[in-house]
């Protein structure tokens, strides 16, 4: 039984076997190889193709045609000349915005400033604070045209916020318009009404007596803004 145990052991050690099985392991070792290094080939194909995507984007960003930007004053006639917010059939020639003021308020003031109801929004969608605008608008002789005061949007001197038109309280502040956002008036004539909009962030009413925005009255062609400074009520 011991000399029989030795033969086989004996057989599966012959040079033949041994062989076969250092073949089989190269062949492993050289598979694994090639698997690396495909896999290497793809993630450098990867990395190459997300510089190309960055470089694209860059050169987009650099080439790309940035609208021209026209500063104006409050209390200074802004000629709108055709340019508007969204689409050009809003056709704003002859048309003029001015800011006459701009002041802060408490949701609370603004609701009592405009006899309003204090429940007119869920608590839950109140306002920390209001800035209430006071815009004139108008028209030389347009038949057809109308302002969007939709996009008529704050942005912080800064650029490190924007407030948007609250549609609710808009509706309040200027009773006329029906909580229509989008305003025509008859030529040869002028219309005075106030924008709310809207804050939420406590870190915005950090300088309340000095705090500046820009008010966006066109984009395009030109985007022309209208600097504004808050008063406190």
């Amino acid at each position: 039984m011991i000399l029989q145990s030795c033969r086989i052991c004996a057989m599966k050690f012959t040079p033949y076997r041994m062989a076969r099985f250092k073949h089989t392991q190269r062949k492993a070792m050289n598979g694994s190889f090639q698997m690396q290094h495909k896999k290497f080939i793809k993630i450098i194909v990867f990395g190459i193709a997300i510089c190309a995507l960055g470089l694209r984007i860059c050169y987009v960003n650099i080439t790309a045609e940035h609208p021209h930007v026209e500063t104006y004053q409050m209390n200074e006639w802004v000629e709108l000349n055709g340019n508007f917010q969204e689409e050009s059939a809003e056709e704003t020639t002859g048309y003029a915005v001015r800011v006459n003021s701009a002041r802060l308020l408490t949701y609370k003031e603004f609701i009592e400033q405009y006899n309003g109801n204090i429940d007119c929004l869920p608590e839950s969608a109140r306002p920390i604070g209001i800035v209430d605008v006071e815009v004139s608008v108008k028209n030389t002789a347009n038949l057809s045209g109308w302002l969007s005061l939709y996009y008529y949007m704050l942005t912080s001197a800064d650029h490190t916020f924007t407030l948007y038109l609250n549609s609710t309280l808009f509706e309040l502040a200027a009773p006329s318009s029906n909580g229509e956002l989008n305003i025509r008036i008859k030529p040869n004539s002028e219309y005075t009404f106030h924008i709310p909009y809207g804050y939420f962030s406590e870190r915005i009413d950090i300088a309340r007596m000095d705090t500046k925005y820009n008010m966006v009255v066109s984009h395009y062609p030109v985007r022309k803004e209208c600097n504004v400074l808050l008063r406190e009520n």
